[in-house]
């Protein structure tokens, strides 16, 4: 006489289930190679992208201390050229006085 199995809960298992429950265990160990792989995958994939998102960072970084280095450099010339241009205007001004003032003096 064979005995009965029964599941954790004690219910009687029937014999098409065993056998399910078989198949289903031999698809799980043919399909777990596979899904080792694809997880090997998954994570070789996030790698590449978090070393391009490293890369993209650099970058921008990059820019940002290149642009911190031109407007540094262009305040330090910023006075340098108001005050030529200061002395230009001033010199303008005196050309024209030297041209203008004579005429003046001699119309007066």
């Amino acid at each position: 006489r064979q005995v009965p199995r029964t599941s954790r809960s004690g219910r009687a298992i029937s014999a098409p289930t065993i056998i399910q429950a078989s198949e289903r265990a031999q698809q799980v160990a043919e399909t777990a190679p596979e899904q080792a792989r694809l997880k090997a995958t998954e994570r070789d994939a996030q790698r590449e992208v978090e070393a391009q998102e490293q890369v993209a960072l650099d970058a921008r970084q990059a820019a940002e201390d290149a642009q911190r280095r031109l407007a540094d450099m262009q305040d330090a010339v910023r006075e340098q050229f108001m005050s030529a241009q200061r002395a230009q205007e001033l010199r303008v001004l005196l050309y024209r006085l030297a041209l203008t003032l004579p005429l003046l003096a001699a119309a007066g």
